[in-house]
Formats: C-alpha cells, sequence, structure tokens
C-alpha cells in the first residue's frame, strides 16, 4: 500500500504544478491524471525519500486542457526506480457537481 500512495503523489503532484503554468484557466478545477502510458516500474517498492523529476518540454494542447510530460523516480543515490515516457493530466473544472452531471445524463 506504501508503494501505491507515493505513486499516486507523484502522479498528482504533476496536476498541481501544471495548474501554475496554465494560468489562463481562470475557472474553478484542477488538472487530474488522465493517461499513463509507457510506465516502467523497475522496483515493488520505493524508498522513504525519492526524486521526481519531470521532463521539460510539457506539450500543451491548443486550449491548455491537456497537457503531457515524460517523468522519472531516483532514489536519493540516483538510481532510477521508474519512469513514465507519455503522462497525462487532463483539466477538470469543479464547477459542475458530479451528481448534477449524472441526473442530467439520466433525464428523459
Amino acid at each position: 500500500m506504501d508503494f501505491l500512495r507515493k505513486m499516486d503523489a507523484i502522479l498528482h503532484m504533476f496536476g498541481a504544478i501544471a495548474l501554475e503554468a496554465a494560468l489562463e484557466l481562470k475557472a474553478a478545477g484542477a488538472f487530474l491524471p488522465s493517461a499513463v502510458n509507457g510506465l516502467v516500474l523497475l522496483t515493488d517498492s520505493l524508498p522513504e525519500r525519492i526524486l521526481c523529476r519531470y521532463a521539460l518540454s510539457v506539450t500543451v494542447v491548443p486550449n491548455g486542457k491537456r497537457m503531457t510530460a515524460s517523468l522519472v523516480v531516483r532514489s536519493e543515490s540516483g538510481e532510477v526506480l521508474a519512469y513514465c515516457t507519455d503522462y497525462v493530466v487532463s483539466w477538470v473544472p469543479s464547477s459542475k457537481s458530479l451528481s448534477k452531471a449524472a441526473a442530467a445524463s439520466t433525464a428523459p
């Protein structure tokens, strides 16, 4: 479970960083992971302290609502523990609740 929590933090951190890069998105919302392609795990456990580096440049679609990057996770000694060649986050606005969206999709 500890491994999953650390990987979750790695993936969500880019979403937080991406928000700073997309200043044109003034509406409430967040960038959330939407695709993890090319993920390679080289270990089945992660040490207490890790370093995750997102590669620049980040690819941004024209409307700024999806960003793609690659990342590498290393130990403090520099050993590569995991990498991902195509990690995607997508903008999810928070102005519309999920329950309202679900009700609208089931309405006759």
